[in-house]
């Protein structure tokens, strides 16, 4: 309290020039109408929800990982909550073929299992699916293990496919 009331220029600064942290729904850039999120932090389903609720218009939700078995019912339940705001989910990593059970048990169909085996591959086929005003976000909602390091090294290898489009 004393900093907000003593020093409200300090406040203002922060509120003014703070641009988030890296990896945590971070947004990267637009190509051809179509903007790239990375939120490789994400990694459990709650995580997941929150970037597909807080990312405005349709998304093309990049999902999946290392499988540690979590519960995942609430993703399918967010995503029909808001049916106009789900291009696609691309299901990726070791995770995948569960999370796509999940997601059928919920009624949820709108997705697509990806063969990529890198991250470079995996932007691909999200930019495919997406449409001018769509958001493609890297949300995992699964640790990063299947396939990096951590998810700094997703997230770095994510905005550097980005940037290769």
């Amino acid at each position: 309290v004393w900093q907000v009331t003593q020093n409200a220029e300090a406040l203002r600064s922060v509120l003014t020039s703070f641009s988030g942290l890296p990896f945590r729904i971070e947004f990267r850039r637009e190509v051809g109408g179509v903007r790239y999120y990375d939120d490789s932090f994400a990694t459990g389903p709650g995580a997941c929800v929150a970037a597909f609720q807080a990312v405005p218009g349709p998304k093309v939700m990049i999902v999946g990982g290392y499988e540690r078995g979590l519960d995942l019912d609430e993703i399918p339940e967010a995503f029909k909550a808001v049916p106009d705001e789900l291009r696609k989910v691309l299901l990726v990593g070791a995770s995948a073929k569960r999370t796509a059970e999940v997601f059928e048990k919920h009624g949820l169909i709108n997705y697509q299992i990806s063969g990529a085996k890198d991250m470079p591959a995996i932007v691909k086929e999200a930019a495919a699916l997406a449409r001018p005003g769509d958001a493609v976000v890297l949300s995992p909602a699964f640790a990063s293990f299947d396939m990096f390091k951590n998810f700094e090294e997703r997230g770095r290898k994510f905005n550097e496919a980005v940037e290769d489009l």
